[in-house]
This record gives C-alpha cells, structure tokens and sequence, in this order.
C-alpha cells in the first residue's frame, strides 16, 4: 500500500510530511510547518517524540483512517443490531 505521507521528526514532535520529499528537500508539514527532510532514520529519542495532533487529523482524513482516539460511543463502519442496542442500556 502507498502512502502519500511519512513521518518525519522536527522541533520535537513527530510531523507528516510527503512521500516524495527526499533527504535534504524543503517541503511543509501537514500542520503547515516548513521543514527540510531529515532521513528516514530517526535516533531512538526522536522515536519517543509526540506526534502532532495537527499532522495527525490530516493524515487520518487524507488515508481515510477513521481519528484516534475514537469516542467511545462511535459505531462508525459497524453494524449494531437492535437487540445489541438494547443490551447496551441494560
């Protein structure tokens, strides 16, 4: 499967930038930060950076992944029956 993002450490957090961008090219993030990519090999620190919010709600609509963290109450892509429905006010 392709993606049209990668992840890409900067400032201390996790950003998306494009696929394309190789080692060294200016791009922007998802969150609209202009960045040069690194390598795709990141040091166990920046492993452990957190990813942006911002970055992270456009790459889930873009790849059409459903948010995270989901809420608790959202069915979405799943069929409940009524007596399912019904068990769940029990």
């Amino acid at each position: 499967m392709f993606r049209s993002y990668k992840w890409q450490p900067h400032d201390g957090g996790r950003h998306a930038i494009p696929q394309h961008l190789a080692e060294h090219d200016a791009g922007r993030t998802l969150c609209g930060l202009e960045v040069v990519a690194g390598p795709d090999v990141w040091s166990s620190c920046e492993r452990c950076w957190p990813t942006c919010v911002q970055c992270d709600r456009a790459w889930r609509a873009a790849e059409n992944i459903l948010p995270w963290p989901r809420e608790e109450d959202s069915h979405a892509g799943v069929e409940v029956s009524a007596d399912d429905e019904l068990a769940q006010l029990r």
